[in-house]
């Protein structure tokens, strides 16, 4: 996923899996496509990744979670 890549604010990500039980809103993103909207590390060496969807929804995600999109012109 993130090992071999650099994530940054404003990279296209796709929600690729969910690591524990969570409402139903979020379970009906997994396999959604958004947009990174901001970083947190936590104290555990965890890093947190708030990801906005086209709804205007934010939902924070492990970066675990995700799997970047490469978009080349």
């Amino acid at each position: 996923m993130y090992k071999e890549k650099s994530i940054f604010i404003g990279q296209t990500v796709r929600v690729i899996q969910l690591l524990s039980n969570h409402s139903a809103e979020i379970n009906s993103k997994l396999g959604r496509y958004g947009i990174i909207r901001g970083l947190k590390f936590t104290n555990t060496e965890s890093i947190i990744i708030i990801v906005e969807f086209i709804e205007h929804t934010r939902i924070w995600f492990f970066k675990e979670e995700l799997c970047p999109i490469s978009i080349d012109h």
